[in-house]
């Protein structure tokens, strides 16, 4: 925070004000870190699911980020240069090197390129992460799978069409879809969580300004 002033009745308020830096300081950072607090659990509260798509598995909330991983576990915040005004900052984070990708989830990106592979249905788990089973591997005689057997592509989808144990055949099960771009859409929600608490949080501070110096002699 900075202020100006012009004339010597404004310069003497300087004075006095500087002498209320450090009650000032406590206030704020008290504030400054309910704040931080608020968006960490507004933000984490968007974990709450699975991303929305017809080849999510489950009855959870469409449109949700799932409820584990680096991601949620990276968002987080604190107050830095606690006893003056002049340094004092609150930092929100999210993403950083343990989810790199946090910036997609938050602006939404269109990724175009080689052939995709998008694992659908069967080659998740309860949980909406890609079964071992399911991963794609190469062997002697071709493409397969690490636990679900051979595979074949038709209409643009990955498909496993090994038998059961004992030899009984099976519906082939469809794995992954294959995309030449795929859009991911906005949903991680950090800043609209900032933009909603912080007008309460400035009023708030706004008044404890008014109070404390108002007190000045």
């Amino acid at each position: 925070m900075r202020f100006v002033f012009d004339d010597k009745e404004a310069r003497i308020f300087s004075e006095q004000f500087k002498k209320k830096d450090s009650l000032l300081a406590q206030h704020t950072q008290r504030l400054l870190s309910r704040l931080v607090e608020g968006w960490v659990n507004k933000v984490r509260g968007n974990f709450s699911g699975w991303y929305r798509g017809p080849n999510r598995t489950g009855s959870t909330p469409s449109g949700k980020l799932r409820n584990r991983g680096k991601l949620k576990a990276s968002v987080g915040g604190r107050v830095l240069g606690e006893k003056r005004l002049s340094t004092m900052r609150a930092v929100f984070r999210v993403g950083g090197k343990s989810a790199p990708y946090a910036e997609i989830q938050e602006e939404g990106k269109k990724i175009s390129g080689k052939w995709m592979t998008i694992p659908v249905g069967k080659a998740l788990t309860g949980a909406g992460r890609l079964k071992s089973a399911a991963r794609i591997v190469k062997d002697g005689d071709g493409w397969g799978t690490s636990g679900m057997g051979r595979t074949f592509v038709r209409n643009k989808v990955i498909f496993s069409a090994t038998t059961k144990g004992g030899g009984k055949r099976r519906k082939p099960l469809a794995l992954y879809i294959l995309r030449r771009s795929v859009t991911i859409p906005p949903r991680l929600g950090a800043g609209h969580a900032l933009d909603e608490l912080q007008p309460a949080a400035i009023g708030e501070m706004q008044d404890r300004f008014i109070k404390v110096l108002s007190r000045m002699s």
